[in-house]
């Protein structure tokens, strides 16, 4: 894949890709990108189309929430809900603004993956989860646990059930 000006249906807007998402049985691949923000590829067209009100971001990690929404996390800004249908960001605070500001402001990556359709492991180091019922959360995070730790990107080994977390 080539890099290639926005809005170019022929290639990413980015040539750093930092995530990939795909639902299942669907044709659109969500691509996160190095500053080129959210891109979608579609397998039956063989076209991207580039997400202007993402433009500019660092897409760390994407999942699905729901039939029109995915949840994504943008490096040093935090998690936020993307609306499919009007392309727009709706930030998601974690507990308080406080807290938002300490998990996901602090220069680490945010990873994320759909647990059940209710529930969705979120790691900033450590993984956790968090319940989403109609765009509401309550998440247990604990932190005192959020010291420097290594951080990298979250692999389900489907399989087994398991989530790993390489160094």
């Amino acid at each position: 894949m080539q890099m290639h000006s926005l809005n170019a249906d022929y290639g990413l807007s980015e040539k750093s890709v930092l995530s990939l998402y795909q639902e299942q049985n669907e044709k659109d691949i969500w691509i996160g990108t190095d500053g080129g923000g959210l891109n979608v590829f579609n397998a039956d067209t063989n076209k991207f189309r580039h997400i202007p009100s993402t433009y500019g971001e660092k897409v760390a990690s994407i999942t699905g929430v729901d039939k029109n929404h995915l949840l994504i996390s943008l490096f040093g800004k935090g998690i936020f809900f993307y609306n499919k249908q009007t392309e727009h960001c709706t930030p998601l605070v974690i507990v308080n603004d406080d807290i938002n500001n300490r998990l996901c402001q602090q220069g680490k990556t945010v990873n994320l993956m759909q647990n059940t359709p209710e529930t969705i492991f979120y790691c900033f180091p450590r993984v956790h989860t968090v319940t989403t019922v109609n765009g509401k959360h309550s998440p247990p995070i604990h932190i005192n646990h959020l010291k420097d730790a290594i951080v990298g990107q979250l692999l389900p080994d489907m399989c087994k059930g398991n989530i790993f977390l390489p160094a």
